[in-house]
């Protein structure tokens, strides 16, 4: 249930959405490191959600120390998870508290809807999957959090192997099933 502070969002929905979750998946009750900035409202540069929130369902968890979590970011964050509820702006779920939801559990399937994920090139590379290991298309965080596909010149190596695929890429967090539209995609979850 969203917590909605301004009638004008009446009308929004939740951007992660548990598809087969049943058995697959749980909620990983967390705390927010107290480094993450809530009142970031605009975290996707795009002006349309500007104000709505700082951390939105469907982004990208990464565990800090103990149970904390924060956004992972592009880089070398290894993915903790998905965030579970909206923090921070307009349709802030949690207020001055600091326990958050994050969706954990390998072969779980979520639909994730814009803007928690980056578009670009995604429904090319998705166009191209045929079921081989190595058209797979992984997605991992990009600089704000979101979900973006990974390419091979982006993996870093694990214990300094040679990768040929970003399977091995520390920062997947989730496989691509279905690109649905620009507006939303199936993913299954590889934390």
């Amino acid at each position: 249930m969203l917590r909605l502070q301004k009638l004008a969002n009446v009308n929004k929905r939740r951007t992660l959405r548990a598809i087969y979750a049943q058995t697959q998946a749980y909620p990983y009750a967390a705390k927010l490191d107290v480094t993450v900035n809530r009142t970031s409202t605009n975290p996707f540069t795009i002006t349309a959600q500007a104000g709505k929130a700082a951390i939105w369902p469907g982004m990208v968890a990464k565990k800090m120390v103990g149970e904390n979590v924060g956004v992972a970011v592009a880089g070398n964050a290894r993915a903790f998870g998905l965030f579970a509820n909206f923090i921070g702006g307009e349709m802030d779920e949690i207020g001055d508290r600091a326990e958050v939801g994050v969706w954990r559990g390998v072969g779980s399937v979520f639909e994730v809807l814009a803007p928690v994920f980056n578009d670009t090139g995604l429904s090319a590379a998705a166009a191209d999957e045929d079921g081989d290991h190595a058209d797979e298309v992984y997605l991992g965080a990009d600089a704000t959090g979101r979900l973006e596909a990974l390419a091979i010149g982006d993996v870093v190596p694990p214990h300094g192997d040679n990768v040929t695929s970003v399977a091995g890429d520390p920062r997947a967090t989730a496989r691509l099933v279905s690109h649905l539209s620009s507006s939303a995609i199936i993913v299954e979850l590889l934390v």
